[in-house]
């Protein structure tokens, strides 16, 4: 069961990794399996989304078509265009629902949402899935559900977090602190005397690079990491080391070669799974440089999936028994 209004913490959890990897999910997911109030707006957090959406692949449009073609479809769609631009309130009504459709069923925008996973800029990749229920999200029709929880985006500002009481009634804290690069200098102070750390990795950020770009997504991911275990406020901790977005990651192979991104990679180029092992390694040879590996778990996952949110859970509750027990009498 959850409770926040819980003083007494037993274990606190400390929750990062790098902006989009999943973080804010898991908590989520937790939320909902322990039926934990989400406290959102989800359905104007939805049409934000959408409206943000648009106007990423609008700015994406703008920076790749040339002066003719864009003077050409500009001319076809420039009410929509216009519309959608000039737009920033969450009220929508079948004037707005009339405009993301036409733009949407626009062959420039597949085009350019086919390629989504090319483009950093994108950030909004459950587009589709909101214009699949575009009239629902819309109006607030009936209760969310599930997967409007999961997939509705929101940035981290601060911290998040949540009390969760385990099998034998100890009180866990989960915190995620946020993964935008001016959150991190203070991960080692919001959470006071974390006994676990939870480190997400997004498997879809291979094939990107950060806004610096003479460094990679993943590249800054495993300096982070590094950076992680080796503070000295977490030297005694537990890690979990979670490889998210497998789904989108298996998609992705099949268009990016994983080779460009990684060209030391000698296994198949057709299996995720090896790929993702692969990556693993990177993270746990730098851990084995300063730790020893029972003091590391990890797992392959989709965050999306509940039963995945659940392993991760028992994961760290296996972990705590089987390697805090004896030293901390934490359980």
């Amino acid at each position: 069961m959850g409770n926040n209004n819980i003083k007494k913490i037993d274990i606190n959890v400390l929750i990062c990794g790098t902006a989009r990897s999943g973080k804010t999910t898991f908590l989520k997911q937790l939320k909902i399996i322990y039926n934990i109030d989400i406290n959102l707006d989800i359905y104007r957090i939805l049409r934000f989304n959408i409206l943000i959406g648009f106007k990423e692949l609008i700015n994406i449009y703008n920076d790749t078509y040339t002066n003719n073609n864009r003077k050409n479809i500009y001319i076809k769609y420039k009410k929509s265009i216009e519309y959608i631009n000039l737009k920033y309130d969450d009220i929508f009504d079948s004037v707005t629902i009339k405009h993301f459709r036409k733009l949407w069923l626009s062959s420039y925008i597949q085009y350019i949402w086919s390629k989504r996973h090319k483009h950093k800029e994108i950030t909004i990749l459950h587009l589709d899935y909101c214009m699949d229920n575009i009239e629902r999200i819309s109006y607030g029709f009936g209760t969310p559900t599930v997967m409007d929880i999961l997939l509705s985006r929101s940035q981290t500002t601060g911290k998040s977090e949540i009390i969760i009481k385990n099998s034998i009634n100890k009180h866990i804290k989960f915190t995620d602190v946020g993964g935008q690069r001016s959150k991190r200098r203070n991960w080692n102070i919001i959470v006071d005397n974390p006994k676990v750390i939870i480190f997400f990795v997004s498997l879809a950020d291979y094939n990107l690079s950060t806004y610096r770009s003479d460094i990679s997504l993943m590249s800054e991911s495993l300096e982070i990491w590094e950076d992680v275990i080796t503070k000295k406020e977490f030297e005694k901790c537990i890690y979990i080391l979670i490889l998210n977005k497998i789904d989108i990651f298996t998609e992705k192979i099949k268009l990016y070669d994983f080779n460009i991104s990684f060209p030391d990679y000698k296994g198949d180029n057709q299996d995720p799974i090896q790929m993702s092992k692969y990556i693993k390694n990177l993270y746990v040879d730098i851990f084995l440089k300063y730790k020893n590996i029972i003091y590391l778990q990890t797992n392959i996952i989709c965050a999306l999936n509940t039963n995945h949110a659940k392993i991760i859970f028992n994961s760290m509750e296996s972990s705590l028994k089987a390697q805090i027990l004896p030293y901390n009498k934490l359980l």
